[in-house]
C-alpha cells in the first residue's frame, strides 16, 4: 500500500511538471521595453510615456544595417498606466515591462511629486525591483534619441552608464526597491542619479553625475560631484575614485586611487546635542607622484595620508552643509538616533528636521596607503 502511495505522489509530481509554462507569452506578440522616459505634458493627456522597444532581429542579424535596433513608442494618458496601455493603438502589441533598464523621470515631472510615476511600476508584478530610478535634467524622452558611439542602444548604454559610476563614485545610483525604502521613511529623504544632456563638439552627449535630492516626493536640488562623493562616504558606499592632492613639488599633484572603504558612524545624545562620529576606514594605492622624493620614506606617506583625510572632510562637510541648506536629512542620521535611543526618539521626532540642522560631527580614520604602482621613484632626467 505505501509503494502504492510513494507511486501515485510521483506521477502527479511527474505531471505537474509536465505542465510547462500555462502562461507564456510568444516573443513576438510583445513589445519588449528596455527603458522608460516619463514627462509632463500641457496638452489634454497630462502623462507623456516614451518606451524604448528592442529589436532583437535587428541587433543580432544585421549588426552592419543602418537601422535601428530600436524604436521610441509615445503614447499619453490621464494616468500613466493608461498611457502604458494606449500604446498599444500604435505597437498592436502590450508593452512588456521585465527587462526595462532605466526609468527615467523629467525633471519639471519629478518637482510636482515622484510617487504617480513610481506607483504604477512598484505595483506591477512584471517590473524588477532593481530598476533604475534616474532623474534628468530637462526631457526624459530626449535622452532615450542619444545614441552613444558604443552602445547601438541607448537604454543599454545608460545601463552601462550607471554601473560605471563606481569607477569616480560622483554619482549616485539606486534602483527602485531602494528609492521605495527611503520614501516611506520618517528619517531619510529619498535620493536618486542624475543625467544631464550637453554639447561636446557639436553632438548631444549623456552625462551622469551628482544626486536629485528629494523632500518626501518632490524633488528640491541637486548635489554636485564633489557633495556626492561626500555623501557616499557617510553612507559607506565609495566603490572607487581618484583623489587629488598638493604634491611637495610647486604645482604639482599626487593622484590616489581608493581601492576600498567602509564608514562607521556611532551617535551619542550628550548634554541634550546629538553627535557623530564618522570613522572612515579606507585602502589606497598612489597612481601618480611626480616628485624628486622617494615615495615610500614615512614622511612622504604621511603627507599623503594627511592629504587624503583633508579631502575627504572636505567632501564630507560641502554635502552636509548641502543638506542642511535644503533641510533634507538624506544619510539616515535620525534612523540611527532613533535605533540607539529609542526612547529619545519618541520626543524628538517631531522635531528631527530642526535638530538635524545642530548635529555635531567628528572624523576618525584609519588610512592605508598601500601600493605605488610598479616604480618607486619618479623618472627625473639628471641635470
Amino acid at each position: 500500500m505505501r509503494k502504492k502511495c510513494i507511486l501515485i505522489m510521483n506521477i502527479i509530481i511527474f505531471l505537474i511538471c509536465l505542465s510547462g509554462c500555462w502562461n507564456r507569452r510568444e516573443l513576438n506578440t510583445l513589445a519588449v521595453s528596455i527603458g522608460i522616459a516619463v514627462d509632463l505634458t500641457e496638452e489634454r493627456e497630462p502623462y507623456k510615456l516614451t518606451s524604448q522597444i528592442v529589436l532583437p532581429s535587428r541587433t543580432e542579424k544585421e549588426s552592419n544595417s543602418t537601422k535601428k535596433p530600436y524604436y521610441n513608442l509615445m503614447s499619453e494618458g490621464k494616468t500613466l498606466f493608461d498611457a502604458l496601455r494606449n500604446a498599444t493603438h500604435e505597437s498592436g502589441r502590450k508593452v512588456y515591462l521585465p527587462h526595462t533598464k532605466v526609468l527615467l523621470i523629467g525633471e519639471e515631472a519629478a518637482k510636482r511629486g515622484i510617487v504617480k510615476y513610481l506607483d504604477l511600476f512598484s505595483r506591477d508584478h512584471e517590473t524588477r525591483p532593481n530598476l533604475k530610478i534616474i532623474v534628468v535634467k530637462g526631457k526624459a524622452s530626449e535622452v532615450l534619441e542619444i545614441e552613444s558611439k558604443i552602445e547601438k542602444v541607448p537604454a543599454f548604454s545608460l545601463d552601462k552608464l550607471t554601473e560605471m559610476q563606481k569607477a569616480t563614485s560622483q554619482s549616485t545610483v539606486v534602483n527602485l526597491l531602494e528609492f521605495n525604502n527611503n520614501l516611506i521613511s520618517k528619517t531619510t529623504e529619498p535620493t536618486c542619479g542624475v543625467i544631464e544632456v550637453n554639447k561636446k563638439n557639436g553632438n548631444k552627449v549623456v552625462e551622469m553625475y551628482g544626486t536629485a535630492v528629494f523632500k518626501g516626493e518632490k524633488l528640491v536640488d541637486y548635489l554636485d560631484d564633489v557633495e556626492t562623493r561626500g555623501f557616499l562616504w557617510i553612507k559607506s558606499d565609495v566603490k572607487s575614485g581618484i583623489i587629488v592632492i598638493p604634491s611637495t613639488e610647486e604645482n604639482e599633484k599626487i593622484s590616489v586611487e581608493i581601492i576600498k572603504e567602509k564608514t562607521k558612524i556611532k551617535t551619542e545624545i550628550k548634554e541634550n546635542n546629538i553627535e557623530f562620529t564618522i570613522r572612515i576606514e579606507g585602502d589606497y594605492n598612489v597612481g601618480e607622484f611626480v616628485s624628486d622624493k622617494k615615495i615610500n620614506n614615512s614622511e612622504t606617506l604621511e603627507l599623503i595620508r594627511e592629504g587624503v583625510e583633508k579631502v575627504i572632510i572636505l567632501e564630507i562637510k560641502s554635502a552636509l552643509n548641502k543638506a542642511k541648506d535644503l533641510n533634507t536629512d538624506i544619510f539616515g542620521f535620525g534612523e540611527k538616533v532613533h535605533k540607539k535611543y529609542p526612547k529619545e526618539w519618541s520626543s524628538i521626532e517631531e522635531q528631527w528636521n530642526m535638530l538635524f540642522q545642530d548635529i555635531k560631527v567628528k572624523y576618525e580614520f584609519q588610512t592605508n596607503i598601500h601600493g605605488a604602482g610598479t616604480v618607486s621613484n619618479t623618472a627625473i632626467p639628471r641635470n
